[in-house]
């Protein structure tokens, strides 16, 4: 659950020849079909235009299965924050982010537990809560896209569908506490398990080798430019995911299709 906002263009990257290259889909946004026709087999169904054969894929979690407000976690602190630094938060956002952006990677990578976080941020914040009610408002900054869930879970029938995201123990404890129908995933490859992040190289070879897939048939989808990126560099085919709808047409492209229960 990376800290970092960053807006992205629509883009799909494909492995070609060995070689990595930068493809645009066109997203046919009419008559885009979202379930298999009667009889459609299943070498047929997962023909695609790149040449692959699409039997794996990784989902990120924050901001494409559950999207991430930060707002309500600092809303919660604002009434224990100091005036200069409420200032900063409301005036100066990314440097307001620059101070725990170092405990927040710690975390995340589990290079620390969340009390040594909790310890840190309240020297950071200048606060003075006891871990339980920080550890409240730091984790309630999640909501469930159930329409999301629904598609990822549907295509766990037909191919091998996996969860790879940034995230600490905190926040995975908190969200699949919340929503265990998300126990669909047939693995997850946690930084804080991994002891790496997602965009470094790491990261998706160790993902890859937990898993046991060949990179050159998943797809690998992501909110944030730079993970796709990293996957594309790993072999796999990389979606930056910008809404469900965007998802189901590149998927598509992808002889991708979302069964019909």
């Amino acid at each position: 659950m990376s800290f970092q906002c960053v807006s992205t263009e629509s883009s799909l990257f494909c492995l070609d020849g060995g070689r990595q290259q930068a493809c645009k889909l066109a997203h046919m946004r009419q008559n885009v079909r979202t379930s298999w026709p009667h009889g459609m087999n299943v070498a047929w169904r997962r023909r695609t235009i790149s040449g692959i054969t699409v039997t794996d894929i990784l989902f990120d979690l924050g901001n494409v299965l559950v999207p991430v407000d930060w707002e309500r976690a600092f809303q919660r602190l604002e009434i224990h924050m100091s005036p200069d630094l409420v200032q900063m938060w409301k005036t100066d956002r990314p440097g307001f982010q620059a101070l725990f952006h170092d405990p927040g990677v710690a975390l995340e990578t589990g290079r620390i537990d969340f009390a040594r976080f909790h310890e840190i941020m309240m020297g950071v914040l200048r606060l003075d809560l006891d871990v339980r009610e920080f550890r409240t408002a730091w984790c309630d900054i999640f909501m469930l896209d159930e329409r999301m869930a629904d598609l990822a879970e549907s295509l766990s029938t037909e191919y091998g569908v996996w969860l790879a995201s940034n995230t600490s123990r905190a926040h995975w404890r908190y969200i699949i506490a919340r929503w265990p129908r998300l126990s669909f995933f047939k693995g997850v490859a946690l930084s804080f398990e991994l002891n790496c992040m997602k965009p470094s190289p790491e990261y998706y070879r160790k993902a890859i080798e937990m898993f046991g897939v060949d990179p050159a048939s998943s797809v690998f989808i992501d909110d944030l430019q730079d993970n796709v990126d990293g996957a594309v560099r790993s072999g796999m085919t990389g979606i930056v995911f910008q809404g469900r709808d965007q998802l189901l047409s590149d998927l598509h492209e992808l002889g991708v299709y979302k069964p019909v229960h």
